[in-house]
């Protein structure tokens, strides 16, 4: 099984990786793929990859994917345990000023992927889906998603998924002063929730899960690690 969820997301990423009619392919050829462990029942989704992924090829690895480290680390959780992705493949960006700049997905380009990331998780066939953002929210929850209103709930999907959404890590990271801390606890209260449930789905679901520990998400100390 393991050999051959594997394989088929190896044939995915170069099928992604030789498309260079594929929207965004022009301008960003660099293809950032999922990563962590496909047989995993927790799979998290995010929106695209900025400049770091870019660089990198590989997802959450710039500020953002750094606060994501330290909200997944308050609630005991480690990126070996789930699988890590994105909606877009490639980054979606624009000049501004002579700069290159992080930019929303036009229609076709948000289309072409969403039937590729579609594929991904029928490949990796998770129990559990979190969203980070409203994009991944929209896709993969409803379209007009509320995240003031309507994180930390479940939603159910397709195959018979339970899904979730949070708050961005760089949506976060764009806030101030009490917002910054009330959106982060919230942010720690989701991924707590998302975590308890995936720690109790039998442990023949997915191949890295630790034993189960109860455990109150963690402090984070959010101004002095910004």
């Amino acid at each position: 099984m393991v050999q051959n969820v594997e394989t088929e997301l190896a044939r995915l990423k170069r099928e992604i990786e030789e498309c260079l009619d594929c929207p965004l392919a022009e301008n960003s050829p660099q293809v950032v793929f999922g990563e962590g462990n496909p047989l995993s029942p927790f799979t998290i989704v995010g929106e695209g990859p900025g400049e770091r992924e870019e660089m990198e090829g590989r997802p959450f690895v710039g500020r953002a994917g750094q606060l994501l480290d330290r909200v997944m680390a308050a609630v005991s959780l480690s990126r070996d345990e789930v699988w890590i992705t994105n909606v877009l493949k490639r980054r979606a960006s624009e000049i501004v000023n002579g700069r290159v700049k992080n930019r929303l997905p036009r229609a076709n380009e948000l289309a072409a992927y969403k039937e590729l990331l579609d594929r991904e998780l029928k490949i990796i066939s998770p129990m559990i889906v979190l969203c980070l953002g409203n994009l991944a929210a929209n896709v993969l929850i409803h379209r007009g998603f509320r995240m003031t209103r309507e994180h930390g709930q479940w939603f159910s999907g397709l195959y018979g998924r339970r899904l979730m959404a949070t708050f961005h890590p760089a949506y976060i990271l764009r806030l101030e002063g009490d917002a910054y801390d009330e959106v982060l606890s919230q942010t720690i209260q989701d991924f707590s929730s998302v975590t308890e449930e995936y720690r109790s789905l039998p442990k023949t679901m997915g191949n890295t899960q630790p034993p189960a520990e109860e455990s109150q998400p963690q402090v984070v100390s959010p101004r002095a690690r910004r």
